[in-house]
């Protein structure tokens, strides 16, 4: 898109592994704490919380790396950058929708693990992480954006790199689709609170 590579690449892939570990590694959240949660009752939708906090702080450190590097690169602060604290609080919602649905369903569906480790391989190909998803024909780019995950990168990247306002339109899609998904997730929690632990010890 004729944007330098490192930047580009960069814009993306932070944002990316923020969500692609906290996904990976909340899935498992339920499954990895088996021992202390036979051991004292906690609520199984904080499990995913907490790793959802733990990779946030850390994201929070290398976008300030990401962002002292824009800067040297001629990409400073505009006032579009307002917006950048709204396509954060919209990333965490995806994230935290995504990974507590999954570990909602890991331990009860143990092989879904291997699928979440592996489509997140196949979903970062297709998140525009590579290429400008905007160059993309528009049917292929209709059908791509209904990943969260496009609509959040391009907005770093609109906000970082074109010094433009982020697309709201697509982004309010990702707040709905993120509340959905969660109140799916919290129903499943409440419903498997207590059985989590017979299939730990089971």
């Amino acid at each position: 898109g004729g944007m330098p590579l490192l930047v580009f690449l960069l814009t993306g892939l932070v944002p990316w592994k923020w969500f692609a570990s906290t996904v990976i590694n909340g899935s498992n959240a339920i499954q990895a704490n088996s021992a202390l949660i036979q051991q004292v009752y906690i609520p199984k939708y904080v499990l995913p919380w907490i790793v959802v906090v733990v990779n946030t702080i850390k994201f929070f450190i290398v976008l300030s790396l990401l962002i002292i590097l824009l800067n040297f690169s001629g990409h400073g602060v505009g006032i579009v950058w307002l917006a950048l604290p709204a396509v954060i609080a919209v990333q965490f919602m995806v994230i935290m929708a995504i990974t507590s649905l999954f570990a909602a369903l890991v331990p009860l569906f143990p092989e879904l693990k291997l699928i979440v480790d592996n489509g997140i391989i196949v979903l970062m190909f297709m998140s525009g992480i590579f290429f400008n998803i905007d160059t993309s024909p528009p049917r292929l780019a209709a059908v791509l954006r209904i990943n969260p995950m496009v609509e959040v990168i391009q907005s770093y990247r609109d906000i970082f790199l074109s010094n433009a306002w982020p697309d709201w339109a697509g982004l309010i899609w990702c707040v709905i689709l993120s509340l959905v998904v969660y109140t799916v997730a919290g129903a499943v929690l409440r419903k498997y609170d207590r059985f989590y632990v017979k299939l730990m010890i089971g």
